[in-house]
């Protein structure tokens, strides 16, 4: 069952909304994808005959394509030059650059100055094309500084992100060019945007060491956020107090807090100040729902209420009694 499931998934029409050709020749489907700029000759292995499909289109200047050759075939990719191009393989593929040793891999990026040999890409690749010029633009945009150009290989081993994450943007942007095989132009910026960011944080670069430092020192910023938060659950605070308290921006503060917790500060500072009133009903410490409902910062008893059960699923009062 898991195998026709699998292969049920290696058989979808991935990107149908943009089709380019379904064919058996492999002149065909070799042209389907170089008109995207991505220079490559295929070469048969055996004699069956392919059942290729090719779909794909472009998002401002960035090419997706979804290639699925049906027979065996190696893959001779050129040297992309001024092109970033990276090749998200269904199922593992072996990849050889140049004269490096082979090695197995879904997700890795063709070199800009050698040949990238991908063998039997059976299963189905997605081919995304980006202009060198918008990655360096992003990491300045994203760092604040200018950086030498960037370059992806096996060389370097370490993202800031898992591949979860561009596999993640790259199943958004399908369904919603599914949905809007033309996107108005803002939306097409933000799809492109979307898997630039992604890809410069989920596949390792030779900058990706910047990005991991923002990583870390946001870290570093959302538990200092949280320790004061501690300090001072039973006073009126504001994001603004906040901000100031940590030396952030408020659009600085909203992120890394929720890149560390998985949401915003308004809502840490509410799971904070639950955990305290819990921590003080259980324990006994406050002699009223009212008391423990002031002390951790509550000062509608309604909605304080409200909160508890939603995320103890029992009502204050009832904890009181227990305690």
């Amino acid at each position: 069952m898991k195998e026709e499931t699998q292969g049920a998934q290696h058989r979808r029409a991935y990107l149908a909304s943009h089709p380019l050709v379904l064919t058996r020749s492999d002149e065909v489907l070799h042209d389907a994808v170089a008109n995207y700029g991505v220079g490559h000759d295929l070469i048969p292995r055996g004699q069956r005959l392919l059942k290729g499909v090719a779909n794909g289109t472009t998002i401002g200047s960035t090419a997706v394509i979804f290639i699925r050759h049906g027979a065996p075939v190696d893959v001779e990719a050129y040297a992309t030059g001024s092109r970033i191009v990276i090749s998200a393989s269904l199922a593992p593929v072996e990849v050889r650059i140049g004269a490096d040793s082979a090695l197995e891999s879904s997700w890795f990026a063709l070199s800009n100055g050698r040949e990238t040999v991908i063998r039997e890409p059976r299963a189905g690749s997605f081919i995304l094309a980006f202009d060198r010029d918008l990655i360096d633009h992003t990491i300045t945009r994203l760092t604040g500084a200018m950086h030498a150009p960037v370059e992806f290989g096996p060389r370097w081993t370490r993202a800031a992100l898992g591949r979860g994450m561009i596999s993640a943007t790259l199943r958004h942007v399908e369904s919603t060019l599914a949905a809007n095989p033309v996107p108005p132009p803002l939306a097409a910026r933000m799809l492109e945007s979307m898997l630039v960011d992604a890809l410069l944080l989920a596949m390792p670069h030779s900058h990706s060491s910047l990005f991991l430092a923002q990583r870390e020192a946001g870290s570093g910023h959302a538990e200092r956020a949280k320790a004061w938060l501690e300090e001072h659950l039973g006073e009126p605070v504001s994001i603004a107090d906040l901000s100031v308290a940590v030396n952030l921006s408020t659009r600085q503060l909203q992120a890394v807090v929720r890149d560390r917790f998985g949401y915003g500060p308004v809502r840490l500072l509410r799971e904070l100040r639950l955990e305290r009133a819990h921590t003080l009903l259980r324990s006994g410490a406050a002699t009223s729902v009212s008391e423990a409902a002031l002390e951790s910062g509550f000062t509608h008893l309604g909605r304080f209420a409200a909160a508890y059960r939603e995320r103890y699923g029992v009502l204050p009062s009832t904890e009181l009694e227990a305690g």
